[in-house]
Order: structure tokens, then C-alpha cells, then sequence
């Protein structure tokens, strides 16, 4: 798999946290606008870069209808905090 870019990152966290809580996912405008990204075309490029990387599915054609695959939840998971130092 290729290197998670950070803007990558905060797609992957923003939709985590938002399927937890709402069971749905994000509209490509909804998503560009809650990390940054100044068009709907940049997010849904970025949506389509995880998808091809097997980080999101979809259940039908439109965005909403993603998930994160078991491999995005194990980066996730797998994350440290910005800031913090792992300790051995």
C-alpha cells in the first residue's frame, strides 16, 4: 500500500467520526468543507484515491453510501495522536 498523505488522514478520521455517529457518510461537498479542501472536485479525487487503495467501499454510486474497509480501521486504530511520543 501506498503512504497515507495527511490530507488522506483527515479524510479517514473525519469520515470515521461521522459514520460512528450518524451511520451514513459524507457528501463530497460536506466532507471537502469539514477538512479544507477548497473544491468538491478535490475531495472527490482524494475519495477516489482511498477507494482505490481499498480504504472506502461503496454500497451504491453516491458517497454516502461509503464505508471504511477493516484495513482503514486498522490504520486508524493504529495512529498515534499528533504530538504525543511513543514510548518502548
Amino acid at each position: 500500500m501506498k503512504r497515507i498523505t495527511p490530507r488522506q488522514w483527515a479524510i479517514l478520521e473525519a469520515l470515521r467520526d461521522h459514520l460512528a455517529t450518524y451511520g451514513v457518510g459524507l457528501t463530497v461537498r460536506e466532507l471537502g468543507e469539514r477538512v479544507g479542501l477548497a473544491s468538491s472536485s478535490s475531495a472527490s479525487h482524494q475519495l477516489h484515491r482511498l477507494e482505490a487503495a481499498r480504504l472506502l467501499t461503496r454500497s451504491g454510486r453516491e458517497w454516502t453510501t461509503m464505508t471504511l474497509t477493516g484495513a482503514a480501521m486498522k490504520l486508524l486504530a493504529h495512529r498515534p495522536l499528533v504530538g504525543s511520543r511513543r514510548v518502548v
